[in-house]
């Protein structure tokens, strides 16, 4: 801003810029759009008022209500057909959105804009009517759904949670797509493996899982070696272990070490 021959290299450099999810763009964005462009009055956006959800994080959504009086050439061109709903979902969709007041606070627009009216229509045929149901928190729908629908689908993938739950409970099979379930995640097995070794230390599986994460400096060697005694020894692991400290022939002294400090570090009030 003041440096005119930095912003003129600039618009010289960049002819054509595009945005995409440009209601969520911040003030601090518009301005550096505004001067990027400020030559060529070359700019693509897309974006939908309606789908604004980043106010939390400094978006500002009059960028997009007074786009044409920022850029007063602008040719709209609307993306109506929708691949996902049908046509059921999108009439409730629609009417949800379009009585939802503007958010407090919100600082004044240039102009008052007028809706941008959309009449959406679907891939797909019209589907079944819905339904709305307000519950309390997310384990009521959760066993609801998993009584009643063949799919679940949600949002995030912290929400499976409660579903997985429910199906389990229901004795029910199910398959995470695009996702890995809760129970099937790196830190929710380590700690369930955990357990299990504080209930039952002869648990070998849940040990050789524990017991160099996080990283103690045993090795596969070491687990190899273990597991090869404890076979001799008719033992678990964790009977082994002890063995192997009062006699460590065949061992390194790092890897005793480390042997002899994990059941110390996993025993030890936290």
């Amino acid at each position: 801003m003041k440096l005119p021959e930095v912003r003129q290299k600039y618009n010289n450099k960049f002819r054509y810029i595009l945005v995409d999810e440009y209601q969520d763009t911040n003030s601090l964005q518009f301005r550096l759009i505004s001067l990027l462009t400020e030559k060529q009055q070359n700019i693509a956006v897309v974006g939908d008022e309606d789908q604004s959800i980043y106010k939390w994080r400094g978006a500002d959504i009059t960028n997009i209500l007074n786009f044409e009086n920022h850029f007063p050439n602008t040719k709209t061109i609307r993306l109506e057909q929708n691949y996902r709903s049908t046509q059921t979902i999108l009439d409730v969709a629609g009417a949800v959105v379009k009585t939802q007041p503007r958010a407090q606070g919100q600082k004044p627009l240039d102009f008052e804009p007028t809706r941008r009216s959309r009449a959406l229509f679907p891939g797909v045929r019209r589907g079944i009517r819905s339904a709305f149901r307000c519950r309390k928190d997310t384990r009521a729908p959760a066993a609801m759904n998993t009584i009643c629908a063949s799919a679940v689908l949600y949002r995030t993938n912290s929400q499976s949670r409660v579903f997985e739950e429910a199906m389990r409970r229901a004795g029910l099979q199910y398959n995470i797509v695009g996702g890995f379930s809760f129970y099937e995640r790196m830190e929710v097995r380590d700690i369930i493996a955990y357990l299990k070794l504080a209930l039952n230390p002869t648990d070998s599986i849940a040990l050789q899982r524990v017991i160099n994460s996080p990283p103690r400096g045993i090795g596969k060697q070491t687990l190899d070696e273990l597991s090869r005694r404890a076979n001799d020894y008719g033992l678990s692991l964790w009977e082994t272990i002890a063995l192997i400290i009062d006699k460590p022939e065949g061992l390194s002294l790092r890897a005793v070490s480390a042997l002899q400090e994990f059941p110390q570090t996993y025993s030890s009030p936290r």
